[in-house]
């Protein structure tokens, strides 16, 4: 029975309008990169430092391609079932839930790995190249590739069984894909080479769940010559491979034993509001509570915009309580790298910590903005309750600027979060006072077109889970574009061709200020702000095009 789920995992994805991705993407942007790194001149390099610059290029590469594609597919498979009604049937047919799983795992794996094979070609150029050897690179990068996607499998399909819905499913395995491949490093680098205990083997645990330092290892360098290797460490390569197949297996049977008839039976407490309780609770929660989640929220004034108040209370980071814990995080996190850089704790410099903290800000912004903005028209197309707005007596401008606001109100508390730890640099070295202002009017302006761009993609578009994956996929294409080119610095692409591109990302421009390792030698302002100021206007103008035109009368 199993093999009729995978004949069908297969048909779903391989059949919709945007399967073409999976081939056509990573086969342009690998077959790009080898023909601009390909010998000009009729020589061979005999040592072969340009085909493993290639292969370290095309590794990671293809890395961020199945980190960025894996969670697309797997994970709407489950909830997207059971929002229609046809899970409940599979569960009551003889298929067994382990058949169940393994059909959609396996189905999903077969997609998956199409990225995977179109990297085969670029691969073996790098290996008519000379200078890399089979069974010590090759074969390891495509076993951890594999084990990645793998792993990324087995998380999407965990979130898309407790997902509420589609769009939260996507955002939810986006998320997990970020904090394993990313997150997951950040420990080990508060831990010094060579120490032992609790932390160092906690830390070391976590590094394991990541396949960038397997990858490093493998292809012997870190992008921008940066290096996350521990001296004395176990192999990265195999302590990944464990890793992830103990994490795999356990989230597939986690995921395998929760699929069965009773899931659809959610008995929950009522529950009490805090004005419902007596004097004694209510004072006791007061002191508990600086935002109080069962507190009943009081009547809206009339010169609020209905539409921001109605974003930000349906959404769970919208409410007061989650934001809240969201800035407070982002706070520690920032102020916790300040103070380890500042104490000692790691060898940083104040321009390093900063190009770190702007590496943070940017991953929250491209984390968080495309699942809220992507959403604002799609899902309102979607459930059917934009033509009840059209049918309002607000003017479309009051519900594009409600629907807007509401998510910058959002991202303004991540970025918002994080000036305390800018507050230590300049403490600590007065002079970076006008570079951290010029950085954090750069995040300012990436934070505006990150929301213009996903609320425009989203708008295109009716179905939630497609805008999301156009939104994080144009977003994370438009940021890593430029990146690419500059891990091509000096080989094949010169100085000026570098800084002609990094003038097209903000991320770039940002860590230009902070004089970050590798970007000290660009100069990139203010060409930078005027090209995101203008992909700020076109993404509000066909925002605000594609929403007039979808409130005309039909």
């Amino acid at each position: 029975m199993w093999k009729a789920i995978y004949s069908r995992e297969i048909s779903g994805v391989l059949g919709s309008r945007w399967a073409w991705t999976l081939f056509v993407v990573p086969l342009a942007l690998l077959g790009g990169l080898v023909i601009s790194r390909w010998p000009s001149e009729a020589e061979v390099d005999l040592a072969g430092g340009r085909s493993r610059e290639l292969l370290a290029l095309i590794g990671y590469t293809t890395l961020g391609c199945v980190i960025f594609l894996t969670p697309a597919f797997p994970a709407t498979s489950i909830v997207s079932e059971r929002r229609r009604g046809t899970l409940a049937l599979l569960l009551r047919t003889p298929v067994t839930r382990a058949g169940l799983y393994a059909g959609k795992f396996l189905g999903t794996c077969t997609c998956i790995l199409l990225p995977l094979a179109m990297s085969a070609p670029a691969i073996a150029a790098c290996y008519a190249m000379g200078g890399i050897s089979l069974t010590a690179q090759v074969l390891p990068l495509y076993a951890v590739l594999a084990l990645t996607a793998f792993l990324g499998i087995a998380a999407s399909l965990w979130v898309s069984r407790f997902a509420a819905t589609p769009g939260a499913a996507v955002r939810g395995a986006y998320a997990l894909a970020v904090v394993m491949a990313v997150v997951t490093l950040g420990p080990g680098l508060f831990v010094p080479g060579g120490s032992s205990g609790g932390l160092a083997y906690v830390a070391g645990f976590l590094r394991g769940i990541s396949p960038i330092p397997a990858v490093m290892e493998i292809l012997g360098r870190a992008p921008g010559g940066a290096s996350l290797s521990q001296p004395g460490s176990p192999s990265a390569v195999v302590r990944f491979a464990l890793t992830a197949a103990l994490l795999t297996g356990g989230l597939a049977i986690h995921t395998a034993l929760s699929l069965r008839p009773t899931m659809f039976d959610r008995v929950r407490a009522a529950g009490a509001m805090t004005q419902d309780r007596g004097r004694v609770a209510q004072s006791w929660r007061r002191l508990l509570f600086l935002i109080d989640p069962q507190r009943r929220t009081s009547a809206m004034p009339g010169w609020i915009n209905p539409v921001l108040i109605k974003e930000l209370r349906s959404r769970r980071f919208g409410r007061g309580h989650w934001m809240a814990r969201l800035a407070m995080i982002c706070a520690i996190v920032s102020l916790g790298l300040t103070y380890a850089a500042t104490t000692g704790s790691i060898a940083w410099s104040p321009e390093a910590v900063g190009g770190i903290m702007v590496l943070l800000q940017t991953a929250l912004i491209v984390l968080l903005t495309p699942s809220f903005a992507s959403s604002l028209i799609s899902e309102e197309r979607e459930t059917g309750a934009w033509a009840l707005l059209c049918m309002t007596p607000l003017s479309p401008r009051k519900i594009v600027a409600g629907k807007l606001l509401s998510v910058a109100w959002t991202v303004s508390l991540v970025l918002l979060a994080t000036l305390p730890g800018y507050a230590v640099m300049i403490l600590v070295k007065p002079v970076l006072f006008q570079q951290v202002r010029d950085v954090l009017a750069t995040l300012i302006l990436l934070a505006l077109f990150a929301v213009g761009l996903s609320a425009a993609a989203g708008a295109f578009f009716r179905q939630t889970t497609t805008a999301t994956l156009v939104a994080y996929l144009s977003l994370v294409s438009l940021l890593a574009a430029p990146m690419v080119v500059w891990l091509g610095r000096d080989a094949p692409f010169g100085h000026g061709a570098v800084e002609r591109a990094l003038r097209f990302s903000p991320l770039a421009a940002a860590l230009s200020l902070l004089e970050a390792p590798g970007f000290e030698t660009y100069d990139l302002l203010p060409t930078a702000w005027w090209t995101v100021a203008g992909g700020i206007v076109m993404c509000f103008v066909l925002l605000c095009w594609q929403s007039w035109r979808l409130m005309q009368p039909r």
